[in-house]
């Protein structure tokens, strides 16, 4: 599930930087993310993000994710973090729906990636409820934004899509994943994990203010 990024540093194009550097985070790791986190490109992103998007006090210490590490530590860390652990945290959407039914869950998500002509990625290889999914598919979502707005087109189905899967899944459950990880030994899923929820819940402020430019009504 991904687009090309907008060249010009537009709003929604720095959105979808950040959104892919998050997705690729929350997948198994391999050696491109490893690469990410030598070359400081990972931190750069975050914080380049976290000094334009998330309200000061409201970002999470950054200084504290790794400037080196190899693909076959963090995949260790990744495993104890979220599957091995007694406490590992899940990160799927419906585990985290009070006992609601996941296969709903399952089904709602699907269909927002089948709408936009999206499915699972063969590298992914995980249900669609995964925190790594669904990120990629808000980075989706704002690419096809900035690239509309570059090209002089309508963004409005892109900002649309944003606000509606953010209500009624990614901005609704991260809060809970974010606190259950905040028990993780892991510094690096640790900081990430309240990143992204400073991140998405910033995100979706912005999305919902007055949208004079497109008419849409700015609560869901």
């Amino acid at each position: 599930m991904n687009a090309m990024i907008a060249p010009s540093v537009t709003p929604a194009a720095a959105y979808a930087r950040c959104y892919q550097m998050l997705g690729m985070a929350f997948a198994y790791p391999g050696q491109d993310l490893a690469d990410n986190i030598g070359s400081g490109e990972l931190r750069s992103v975050l914080m380049a993000t976290a000094r334009v998007a998330i309200p000061p006090g409201l970002t999470p210490e950054l200084e504290c994710l790794p400037v080196t590490v190899s693909s076959t530590a963090l995949a260790a860390e990744y495993l104890d973090a979220f599957e091995l652990a007694k406490n590992a945290v899940s990160l799927y959407e419906g585990s985290y729906t009070g006992g609601g039914d996941r296969s709903q869950i399952l089904l709602e998500v699907k269909s927002f990636y089948l709408h936009f002509g999206l499915s699972i990625s063969e590298a992914l290889r995980e249900p669609e409820d995964h925190l790594a999914a669904e990120l990629e598919f808000m980075q989706f979502l704002t690419a096809k934004q900035a690239l509309a707005e570059m090209e002089g087109e309508d963004p409005s189905p892109y900002v649309r899509a944003q606000r509606d899967f953010l209500f009624r899944h990614l901005g609704k459950w991260l809060p809970a994943f974010a606190a259950a990880a905040g028990d993780l030994e892991s510094v690096f899923y640790r900081t990430l994990a309240n990143f992204t929820n400073a991140f998405v819940a910033a995100h979706q402020h912005v999305l919902f203010q007055p949208a004079a430019d497109d008419g849409d009504e700015a609560t869901p």
